[in-house]
């Protein structure tokens, strides 16, 4: 373990929704995982570039998906959301009696509209670099009592691959290097307490020994 980092382990795919995102996205992606929290990006045009945003949790998606607080069309209105709504609506419910993806009823025609996801998402989650330690993020982890942490990129932004071209030319060989760059989300996934346990990290690596 001394010798993974954090994102050796991150479960994937990553499932992640824009600060406006799809309703109907939004209601599929609840109703096929039973993932607790999910990531936020800002995109263009709302930013400049991409961007973390921070994590919605699944009850309060529940909550603003039943409220239908929806737009036509794709555009930020959290400040209407936020005076429509009140604190209780997102307190914590009791054991069983939260909201279920089961409980709501949307329309065909609500599912393409548009929901503003920024009003309920925490904008300050705790985020570490995809080459921590994992021995020092499962300290973190602990010691703090997150439910959630995030993994970010060490280089935001770009990711560089650079494979070697090689062309014969009188009898020489010459060695051509291209830097090919695209875009990296500005998450790389997120840890939960599931991707500290030793099943999880001895099935990704059988060969590691559990005891170093």
């Amino acid at each position: 373990m001394r010798n993974l980092v954090a994102k050796d382990v991150v479960a994937g795919p990553l499932l992640s929704f824009s600060r406006v995102e799809k309703v109907g996205v939004i209601w599929q992606a609840l109703k096929m995982t039973s993932h607790n929290g999910f990531p936020v990006i800002d995109e263009p045009p709302f930013t400049e570039a991409s961007e973390l945003c921070g994590i919605a949790l699944r009850s309060h998606l529940l909550v603003l998906l039943q409220g239908k607080r929806f737009s036509k069309q794709k555009t930020t209105f959290g400040s209407q959301i936020l005076r429509s709504c009140k604190a209780r609506d997102f307190a914590k419910a009791g054991l069983g009696k939260g909201l279920k993806i089961e409980d709501l009823v949307i329309s065909g025609e609500e599912m393409e509209m548009y929901v503003d996801l920024h009003p309920i998402t925490n904008t300050s989650p705790y985020t570490v670099l995809e080459t921590l330690s994992l021995a020092k993020a499962a300290i973190l982890f602990r010691q703090l009592g997150l439910r959630h942490l995030c993994v970010v990129p060490k280089t935001p932004g770009v990711s560089l691959s650079l494979p070697s071209f090689v062309f014969l030319c009188r009898d020489l060989f010459t060695f051509i290097s291209r830097v090919f760059v695209s875009q990296r989300p500005p998450i790389v996934g997120i840890l939960t307490r599931h991707d500290f346990m030793p099943e999880h990290v001895l099935g990704l690596y059988p060969h590691i020994d559990p005891l170093k």
